[in-house]
């Protein structure tokens, strides 16, 4: 009961100060995700170091970092296209950087630290897209991103609840015990009625649209939190971090959405809104 009330108290402030960064302004949102991004990949780099492995830290940071910022003023319309090269090239420095440092397996430290950009960097460098849908708006505009995080939020909490209480068979139960056919199906079930209220609350997107949204999120975040999971027990884990009461760590916060909106972002392309 103590942790149930722990997850509720922190989801509730970690959901506050989302909105309020959407609403408050677009460089508030990005520096609140640039924050997460900084100590989810501080949580990355502590979980895959050992002996052997030790991965480039402050310039994989600074590179994410460069990428997420990147990204925004992109989306925003602030820099053409062309500059999109710079954080490519950086990333290519990396490879440079390794040859100095002498620490560790040489290629093992290399592809820890770019796995670090490609798994945490590059999916939350793509949230800024869904903030200024070119079809729609010109400017930027909160309600797709704030949709998706509801439908997300939703079933995180709907399949928790669920499965506490009539989860019986699991999912993958040698990766993430905790996770069962119950908790996902209630919380799918949940989630898709929820698809209709956002629907109603944002007809920025058709509701067959925030229906698809859903059906991606709930499955692909799924998955995400299992490779999350597959992650900390290589490491011999149980949560990536101790900063969120409740939770873990800010890795174990944002894992669904690390591996979900890659997809949702190319739903959206395709559909033209972005």
């Amino acid at each position: 009961m103590k942790k149930f009330v722990q997850r509720t108290i922190t989801g509730l402030l970690y959901v506050a100060i989302i909105i309020t960064s959407l609403y408050l302004h677009p460089l508030a949102f990005i520096s609140f995700f640039i924050i997460i991004m900084i100590l989810a990949m501080v949580e990355w780099y502590s979980l895959i170091t050992t002996d052997h492995i030790k991965p480039q830290v402050i310039p994989g940071i600074g590179t994410g970092i460069f990428v997420l910022a990147t990204s925004w003023l992109f989306a925003s319309g602030m820099i053409s296209s062309k500059l999109l090269l710079i954080p490519v090239l950086i990333v290519f420095l990396l490879f440079f950087f390794e040859l100095f440092r002498r620490q560790g397996k040489f290629t093992d430290n290399l592809a820890f630290t770019c796995l670090g950009l490609i798994y945490i960097a590059l999916p939350l460098s793509l949230l800024p897209f869904l903030g200024y849908p070119k079809r729609i708006s010109e400017g930027f505009t909160p309600e797709i991103i704030l949709g998706y995080f509801i439908l997300l939020w939703i079933y995180d909490t709907g399949a928790y609840i669920v499965g506490s209480f009539i989860g019986r068979h699991k999912i993958m139960e040698d990766i993430s015990p905790g996770k069962s056919w119950e908790g996902f199906l209630g919380g799918s079930a949940i989630t898709i009625g929820t698809a209709f209220i956002v629907a109603e609350l944002f007809p920025i997107l058709s509701r067959t649209d925030w229906i698809i949204i859903t059906v991606i999120t709930v499955v692909t975040g799924t998955l995400g939190d299992f490779v999350e999971s597959g992650f900390k027990r290589n490491a011999g884990v149980k949560d990536s971090g101790k900063l969120l009461p409740g939770h873990g760590g800010m890795l174990d916060r944002i894992d669904s959405i690390l591996l979900s909106v890659p997809f949702v972002f190319i739903f959206l392309l395709i559909k033209q809104y972005l």
